[in-house]
């Protein structure tokens, strides 16, 4: 494995640990599924962790990414490298929280009012989207 691939795993680790801290502190009941080898079934569905809905009594599903840039945009990956469809379309969770690893913030949103949202500026040609050096293409 390349040191790029751990330095960001590692960064990963710190934002979903950040997050479920956070949640924890607000009372919000959290059931940690970030240790890959015991819930890979809910990782590979990107799926960090749950929490319960106060208002529903209903566990949630959340995924974290810590890909905020220093200059405060988070990057949202609608196709992999390969051409797939990315983490906004494959991801089963219910909600996501990217956490800033330079302003310490966490910032979240329903997974299907993004995806609402960005289909919304698909339709009306208003998308900017990027491709990144590693040939991902997004928001």
């Amino acid at each position: 494995m390349t040191e790029k691939f751990y330095m960001s795993l590692k960064k990963g680790q710190v934002g979903e640990k950040k997050v479920i801290e956070r949640l924890q502190e607000k009372e919000i009941e959290v059931k940690d599924l970030t240790n890959y080898s015991e819930h890979k079934y809910y990782q590979k569905r990107g799926i960090d962790a749950q929490l319960k809905n106060r208002k529903t009594n209903v566990w949630e599903n959340f995924d974290v990414k810590s890909n905020i840039m220093p200059s405060g945009l988070a990057y949202i990956e609608m196709t992999k490298p390969s051409g797939d469809l990315g983490w906004l379309y494959k991801s089963k969770s219910d909600w996501i929280f990217h956490y800033c690893n330079y302003e310490k913030d966490i910032y979240f949103y329903r997974l299907d009012e993004m995806q609402n949202y960005i289909k919304s500026k698909e339709r009306n040609n208003s998308l900017k989207t990027s491709r990144l050096k590693d040939g991902s293409h997004g928001y």
